[in-house]
């Protein structure tokens, strides 16, 4: 079986969302295509195929359509951005030659404005202007139309030229040959020269602020790309610095960040420390500290240190390009609420040409030919697919754009939906909600309640016991150890004969003294206090005796309180599902106010709950970080990976948290509702625009011109 590929597209050409439709038809129709989207907001498609399938045939079955295509390159955006700006300065031209010429039309049509004796000759002067607005301004949708029809296609185009076109005719029929053909209700001369211009002229001006609005919703993502400088400040192996384009940076070269610049590229610092802004690409507002080892992210901005970074990816492989290339592909789908508009969309055209016929015919019979003519002139240009057709993608463009500034990375537009319809959510508890590794939280000398320990050197110091402590267990690699070691003062004394003791602790010598660290099964004596509040007890022993007592346990993340209590203000309902023991998740739980607390699940029990809450009718969004949560991930409607989480939750999950931070949850899902009621809202409008005006216009009481207009 051949393996999947994903190929984008970029389109021009497509004016109203008949052609979406129309677009993606014929990329299915390639052999080895298994789905095509297409985005009438930012005009490109995403086709997935198969490995077989070259570039050039989705590009050729697109012209071959009428259409034009291309497989965008990063090094064209400029190329690109200056051929859309000359196309978008093209229709404001067109625009406002036919409605400079709609002017006098109009006034012309304003009983008392004008002399008698101007009409004749205005209306031919009219009729002669009106020419070069139907080729020239108007030509595009002739043009289109012609193409279209020789396919059996109708789209928004089929609907400006029949309508302008037969106004055209009729005008020039009943100016040139008075009596051949009908006019509308005495008015003298060309009835319905003034619509040409003004349907024209404003179609056009409603195509360019389209086509504004289509260029502001990629502003988001187009600030992203911005976010990676141009060049970079490469460090030779002689140690000199020279000025280099990103693009020439490869793995393993090293750079220098000067504060206050950007790194350009991903990468680990070997030298220095520093604070880096990473807002924009995470949404978190607070510098986080970086230094020697840790990994940087390329687009982040570098604080007060100097710094050197090696490069450990760059081009498509850094996480800026990923970003970028996710969001590319999730405001090319669209969220199931779009499929009405796609039905729509499809029949749109016909049935409004169908509604022309029988609202002229109608008005025909009734004994008015004038009316007859324009009704079906008023109800051809009234309509509006266009609006259909923008109201789903320019709300998703636009969301997508502002989550993904905000560290939130949906895989499409079926993820938002789903989100923004959750109402309960289901938290992993370990590396989500807690910070996943142990802590220190209290030091206590004695047996908790007992003798103080027989070697004190500083009694009201417990740093001397974790010193002491940390020292033991300084070079294990277990993670209550490592809690030691981090909670422990920098200057800890050096330790000798130390001797791991599997499952049960470790003994070492340390400043003179035999210590010994380790759990209660190995160490314990009664009256040694323990217990969900307190954490996991890690004893310590020196010199045979039992000197004190070190709690550790996983803690709450920052912020943690504050989501739950977001999201119950929200409405929505919080579960919490751990593999950690009932005791411990009992204590999570109910010290942030959750819903529901479930421990000691395992991973087939997490999936067997996500099923039961799905089953019970609840729309459920599963936040996780690990490997054992990707199966309850997968099964959610909705699955968020938190951005410190491994690969394969990430994978799993339909939408990306690349903060750490619990609260992040709320901002995706507040984004998620908001961008969905926009939609709403805009099929709303749109829907209702046409089915209030559509009747009006077949009803009479709307002329061709104000139809255009509207």
């Amino acid at each position: 079986m051949s393996s999947q590929k994903t190929i984008p597209l970029r389109i021009d050409g497509m004016h109203c969302a008949a052609c979406v439709g129309r677009v993606e038809k014929v990329l299915k129709r390639v052999p080895g295509v298994t789905a095509a989207s297409v985005s009438f907001a930012t005009g490109q498609a995403t086709v997935d195929c198969t490995e077989e399938v070259a570039p050039e045939r989705l590009v050729q079955a697109v012209e071959k359509a009428g259409y034009g295509a291309r497989v965008p390159q990063a090094a064209r955006l400029a190329e690109m951005d200056a051929e859309a700006e000359a196309a978008q300065a093209d229709r404001w031209r067109k625009a406002f030659f036919a409605l400079a010429v709609a002017v006098p039309a109009v006034l012309r049509m304003v009983p008392g404005v004008l002399p008698h004796a101007w009409m004749t000759p205005l209306d031919r002067a009219l009729l002669v202007v009106s020419i070069p607005v139907l080729a020239w301004s108007g030509g595009g949708f002739f043009r289109r139309t012609a193409r279209n029809l020789s396919q059996g296609v109708f789209d928004m185009d089929t609907l400006v030229a029949f309508g302008t076109g037969a106004a055209w005719v009729h005008s020039a029929l009943s100016l040139l040959a008075p009596g051949v053909l009908p006019g509308a209700g005495g008015m003298h001369g060309a009835p319905y020269l003034d619509a040409v211009p003004v349907v024209i002229g404003m179609v056009l001006f409603g195509q360019a602020l389209e086509g504004r609005a289509r260029r502001a919703t990629g502003q988001a993502l187009r600030g992203l790309l911005e976010l990676a400088p141009a060049e970079a400040q490469r460090v030779g192996a002689d140690g000199t610095v020279e000025s280099v384009p990103v693009a020439a940076l490869r793995r393993g070269d090293r750079v220098r960040v000067p504060a206050g610049a950007r790194v350009p590229a991903d990468g680990s610092i070997v030298a220095g420390a520093s604070t880096l802004d990473e807002s924009l690409l995470t949404g978190e507002p607070v510098p986080v500290a970086r230094g020697v080892g840790e990994r940087v992210t390329g687009g982040t901005v570098n604080g007060r240190g100097v710094l050197e970074v090696e490069v450990a990816a760059v081009g498509e492989d850094a996480a800026l390009a990923r970003i970028v290339a996710l969001v590319d592909r999730a405001q090319a789908t669209r969220p199931p609420i779009g499929a009405l508009v796609d039905r729509v969309a499809g029949v749109f055209v016909p049935v409004v040409l169908t509604l022309a016929l029988v609202a002229g015919v109608g008005w025909w019979i009734a004994g008015d030919p004038g009316r007859a003519v324009e009704a079906a002139l008023a109800t051809l240009v009234v309509a509006c697919p266009c609006a259909l057709g923008l109201a789903t993608p320019v709300s998703l463009v636009l969301g997508l754009g502002n989550a993904a500034r905000a560290g939130v990375l949906p895989r499409d537009g079926a993820a938002l939906q789903a989100l923004a319809e959750a109402d309960t959510v289901v938290f992993d508890k370990t590396g989500t909600l807690t910070v996943g590794r142990p802590v220190v939280v209290s030091v206590e000398f004695g047996t908790g309640g007992g003798p103080p320990p027989p070697v004190t050197p500083s009694p009201d110091d417990p740093s001397w016991l974790l010193r002491l402590a940390a020292a033991a267990d300084r070079d294990s690699n277990h993670p209550l150890a490592n809690a030691l070691v981090a909670a422990a003062p920098l200057d800890l004394p050096a330790a000798s004969e130390v001797v791991v003791h599997p499952g049960l602790g470790v003994s070492a010598r340390v400043a003179g003294h035999a210590v010994r660290v380790g759990g209660p099964r190995w160490l314990g004596t009664p009256g040694v206090a323990s217990g969900a509040d307190l954490g996991t007890p890690i004893l310590v022993e020196i010199d045979g005796a039992l000197a004190g007592t070190i709690h550790v346990r996983d803690v709450l993340r920052p912020g943690a309180a504050e989501a739950i209590a977001g999201l119950r203000a929200l409405g929505v309902r919080t579960v919490l599902l751990s593999g950690d023991t009932p005791t411990e998740a009992a204590r999570v739980g109910k010290e942030l106010g959750m819903d529901e607390i479930h421990g000691g699940v395992t991973p087939a029990g997490k999936l067997e709950l996500l099923t039961t809450l799905r089953a019970r009718g609840r729309l459920v969004a599963m936040v996780g970080d690990g490997v054992t949560d990707a199966p309850a991930l997968a099964a959610a409607h909705v699955g968020l990976a938190m951005g410190t989480g491994t690969d394969v939750a990430m994978e799993a999950a339909g939408i990306t948290l690349r903060r750490a931070d619990p609260r992040a949850v709320v901002d995706a899902l507040t984004l998620a509702r908001a961008t969905l009621r926009n939609v709403r809202q805009n099929l709303v409008l749109a829907f209702g625009y046409n089915l209030l005006l559509i009747p009006a216009a077949m009803l009479g009481v709307l002329p061709p011109a104000l139809a255009g207009a509207a």
